[in-house]
């Protein structure tokens, strides 16, 4: 429930803050259920961004009450879900796996020419379809029109580009792991991750594939694993060297936002670089704690430039300040460090992040601010399950009371 309302454009059909509050309540009720207790930095987590949105209500009067308390609400969310749910990261993993799976059956038919999207366009989801790019959303897969005819892979979600970030967002957990059957599902992953043709997707794959082998090498004997690394870093730049210069949505994409930004083409700020050269002005003006998440401080007269930003790093800067930005950086870098016990991981996972939020608005969801609260992780068997008992102390509760 929580992934849907990260990210499957569907619920908007219904009544949204219906859909959005019983996921929260129902964790509430089995954190209480449970007595589950609370880290002292979770509190700490809260209260810094409590503090931020008490700042923005002083400077930006009520109409910040709605977005701020809705982010909150956000943040109470995911750190629910991390305390509630054991073994939050392997559950997670097969989550993603089996709907990289579900994506598949009904996107492979496509390529040899079925138009799937007709087919189930009588049994649809009527929701306001974007006039650019409308799509035919039958709840579990989304078959979204692109411009240029591309034929690309949006699972549930609201585009490929966000499929692609929550698969990759899995497979972090996946980092350190060395079992077969982890082996299958990252293929089976990546795979879909190629199938969404997605610029952001792509090069964070790029950057968690050479991470990981970078990583497996450390088995290696010290002169084996620096010749394995070179020549791992030697291929991996080789193929990305290709990928970017015979790829369309590569090379010809991010040359075509970069001449477009620079002659302020039309749309150039609702490109990932035209949105980082248009944030950058409204982030000199308040750095440190930002415009809120209402759209009206900002006094934009074009509102569809403000809900179609896509950089999320950016977005994320100016709505909450580079502070803001900072604490849920640095905070996520800590929780992935103790969860995996490794700096080096817990570097590279966070370089994956901010690559992700270049992409997409990631932060404003509850999936990704999940990282912030992450708990040590016990045991080195993942992803096959353990008892339960191996997961309780990850709740901070006594193991007899839930076994």
């Amino acid at each position: 429930m929580v992934l849907v309302i990260s990210g499957n454009p569907a619920v908007k059909y219904f009544y949204m803050p219906a859909v959005i509050i019983l996921p929260f309540v129902l964790l509430a009720a089995r954190a209480i259920y449970l007595n589950v207790g609370f880290k002292r930095s979770d509190l700490l987590i809260v209260t810094a961004f409590s503090t931020i949105s008490l700042i923005h209500l002083s400077i930006f009067g009520f109409q910040v009450i709605s977005p701020s308390g809705s982010f909150l609400f956000t943040i109470f969310t995911a750190l629910l879900i991390v305390r509630v749910v054991p073994d939050f990261g392997r559950r997670i993993v097969w989550l993603m796996f089996f709907l990289s799976i579900i994506s598949l059956l009904f996107y492979i038919p496509t390529i040899f020419g079925v138009d799937m999207a007709a087919l189930f366009r009588p049994i649809s989801i009527p929701f306001e379809q974007n006039n650019i790019q409308p799509s035919v959303h039958i709840g579990i897969h989304n078959y979204r029109m692109e411009l240029g005819g591309l034929n690309r892979n949006s699972g549930m979600f609201w585009e490929p580009g966000a499929f692609a970030g929550y698969i990759i967002f899995s497979m972090l957990f996946l980092f350190n792991a060395k079992d077969r059957l982890s082996s299958i599902m990252l293929i089976v992953m990546s795979i879909t991750i190629l199938t969404t043709q997605s610029t952001t997707g792509y090069i964070a794959l790029f950057i968690y594939v050479t991470g990981f082998l970078w990583n497996r090498a450390r088995s290696f004997s010290s002169i084996s694993k620096r010749v394995v690394r070179i020549v791992i870093t030697l291929f991996m730049i080789f193929g990305a060297l290709l990928a970017y210069s015979n790829l369309p949505f590569l090379q010809a994409k991010i040359v075509h936002q970069i001449t477009n930004a620079e002659e302020l083409g039309s749309g150039w700020q609702i490109t990932r670089l035209g949105n980082a050269i248009y944030d950058l002005e409204y982030m000199k003006e308040r750095p440190l704690f930002g415009w809120s998440l209402s759209n009206g401080t900002r006094g934009e007269a074009d509102e569809d430039i403000l809900e179609r930003q896509g950089n999320g790093l950016t977005g994320a800067a100016v709505r909450i300040g580079i502070i803001g930005l900072l604490i849920y950086l640095t905070t996520t870098f800590n929780a992935i460090r103790k969860y995996f016990d490794n700096n080096y991981i817990a570097a590279y996972v966070t370089i994956i992040i901010i690559t992700l939020l270049i992409g997409e608005q990631f932060i404003l969801y509850p999936l990704f601010l999940t990282l912030m609260f992450l708990p040590r992780y016990i045991g080195r068997d993942f992803p096959r399950t353990r008892h339960i008992g191996d997961t309780l102390p990850l709740l901070g509760h006594p193991i007899n009371r839930l076994a």
